[in-house]
């Protein structure tokens, strides 16, 4: 199923190139403040900077969140993923209301990036609820085991 939880470390190769691909644009967008080719003509400087910075953060959020294998990391992953995906849905929309069918391409690519990000958002929901499942189940677990303990230890007081 797509949605079960990939395992996550190590970081996929593909994945941390992409997200570096993206911290780039984003930077660059916001340094030089342009967007790419089509959009750069026709976006107001505004949407360019909320484009630019949301991709960058949310890149390098993932990044740091891929980076620590920690219940932490995963939620930073998962906040970065959201914000790239949201992100590249932004640009996909404003690409294809403004440039029009010419855009389709890069649309196509941008719109599936953002739709993979989402997913992984998902993905990690699904890996954060199972463990919190099974630390339940552990809990019963123990709390049977005492209760049992204790009804053994409370029989052989009264032998």
């Amino acid at each position: 199923m797509i949605i079960k939880p990939a395992n996550r470390y190590p970081a996929d190769p593909r994945a941390v190139f992409i997200l570096a691909l993206s911290v780039f644009s984003g930077l660059t967008a916001l340094a030089l403040e342009t967007a790419p080719g089509s959009l750069e003509s026709v976006l107001p400087s505004w949407a360019v900077t909320i484009w630019g910075a949301l991709l960058s953060l949310g890149s390098l959020l993932t990044l740091a969140g891929m980076a620590r294998q920690t219940a932490n990391g995963i939620i930073t992953e998962q906040v970065g993923s959201v914000m790239v995906g949201v992100t590249t849905i932004y640009y996909s929309i404003i690409a294809l209301l403004i440039v029009g069918t010419e855009a389709v391409q890069t649309v196509g690519i941008v719109l599936a990036w953002g739709a993979a990000c989402l997913l992984r958002w998902a993905q990690l929901q699904v890996s954060i609820n199972q463990a919190a499942a099974e630390a339940r189940h552990r809990q019963i677990q123990r709390g049977i085991k005492r209760g049992v303990q204790a009804e053994i230890e409370r029989r052989e007081g009264l032998q």
